[in-house]
This record gives structure tokens, sequence and C-alpha cells, in this order.
């Protein structure tokens, strides 16, 4: 990811409820569909992550056995 698609991303994560509901009424439709896809791939990491560390636990506990 791009650093300011990072930033973009960290920008969207930070925006309170309020805040966010106000981005997306003046927002055009390409933001829209950026932001979307920016949280799609978020997302996607996250999932990559949390895949990793249960793997991780799961070779510690069977190497600790």
């Amino acid at each position: 990811m791009a650093q300011h698609d990072t930033d973009n991303l960290k920008f969207l994560l930070s925006l309170s409820p309020v805040a966010l509901k106000q981005w997306y009424e003046q927002a055009s439709q390409d933001d829209i569909e950026y932001a979307s896809e920016l949280l799609d791939n978020y997302e996607h990491e996250l999932l990559l992550a949390s895949v990793d560390t249960d793997n991780f636990v799961h070779q510690a506990v069977s190497t600790i056995q």
C-alpha cells in the first residue's frame, strides 16, 4: 500500500461516526469507492495477520507438547 493510501486509511479510521457521516455526505462517488477499497484491503490484511497469529500459536503449542 502506498504511503498516501496508508494516510487516507488512517484518516478514515480516525473519524468519529459523526465526522464519517459528514465526510460521506460531501464525498464524490469515486471517493466513496476508493475508501471502500482501502477498507476492504485493510480487512484482508487483518484477516491474514489473524491467521498468521493463529498458526504461530498453534506451532508454539505443538512444540511445547
